[in-house]
């Protein structure tokens, strides 16, 4: 077994710069270079990490193990079913691919070659949000808001597949249990594509949650509030905070505790890919569940289309 995993990336950019930063610093992985398509960015980052920027995937791959693909979701299929073809490890950041046949390809393609396929899903490594899911007893009600400012890099994809889609991960890890969507509704405000969506999801064990998501908000917000049967948890996932709300005894005492956390959740996610191909194990964001999570985006978006043609 290679005390080190030899890896790769591609897509240099906002996103690619900090897996970049991640990588260099975690001991048993060696980052051996990265593909952009974007000369400037290239000598940018050649410049102040000492990185190699390679021509192309293609002179890329025949020299690592693994590949992590930070580059615009469009090109996320065809990356991945190359990197998976060549026999290596892929780290793809949410969303997984734009269509649920690709994902569903992806799928199959790296368990037919044993290898480890990772979703991106960063929150599941934030600290609170991992003891929120080791927590939550159902049946549960859960409310998740997650808001922003207008960003320009961001307005290529909807809000779904932007936002809603970390909270729609975090509350299938919460509940195995089969989700119905049961109202959805929302608009685009600055171009074509959903800018607001709010939707109520239930569950077969009689678990229920309300997803509100936007990026035409006043300020940034990530916030979650799960109520069980003797707790309430309200999760900051921005302040990295939790507080546990508990009703005591007949008297109906009430008491608070608020924890904060430290930790670095994309330094986590990027470690569990690189442990999870030196152990062989499956990682904690698997292929599976990005899938699961896409095509359930899909039908909030279809069911929001339908009622605006109704």
């Amino acid at each position: 077994m290679k005390d080190r995993v030899n890896i790769g990336l591609v897509g240099a950019g906002y996103l690619g710069e900090l897996h970049i930063k991640k990588l260099l610093d975690i001991e048993n992985a060696r980052l051996i270079g990265f593909y952009d398509t974007d000369t400037q960015r290239v000598k940018y980052i050649n410049e102040t990490y000492g990185v190699r920027g390679f021509e192309s995937l293609t002179d890329l791959l025949p020299h690592v193990d693994a590949l992590v693909i930070s580059a615009p979701t469009p090109c996320h299929y065809e990356i991945t079913k190359e990197a998976l073809r060549s026999d290596k490890h892929v780290l793809v950041e949410k969303h997984m691919c734009e269509e649920i046949k690709q994902a569903e390809e992806l799928i199959q393609l790296s368990k037919e070659r044993n290898l480890i396929l990772q979703v991106g899903h960063v929150e599941r490594f934030n600290p609170p949000i991992s003891r929120l899911i080791r927590e939550a007893k159902r049946p549960f009600y859960l409310e998740a808001r997650r808001e922003t400012i207008p960003i320009k890099r961001s307005m290529g994809t909807d809000v779904v597949l932007d936002l809603m889609i970390h909270d729609l991960d975090i509350l299938f890890a919460m509940n195995p249990s089969k989700p119905h969507l049961v109202d959805a509704t929302g608009y685009a405000r600055i171009g074509d594509l959903l800018d607001f969506v709010s939707c109520w999801i239930s569950f077969e064990d009689g678990s229920r949650a309300f997803l509100l998501s936007s990026r035409i908000s006043a300020y940034p917000m990530r916030q979650l509030r799960y109520v069980g049967l003797d707790t309430c948890l309200n999760v900051d996932c921005k302040e990295r905070s939790l507080e546990e709300i508990r009703i005591d005894g007949e008297d109906l005492g009430i008491t608070t505790q608020r924890t904060s956390y430290q930790g670095d959740p994309l330094w986590e996610e990027d470690r569990d890919f690189v442990q999870s191909i030196m152990d062989g194990k499956a990682p904690v964001v698997s292929g599976e569940e990005g899938l699961k999570v896409i095509r359930f985006a899909h039908e909030i978006k279809e069911r929001i289309g339908r009622a605006c043609k109704s």
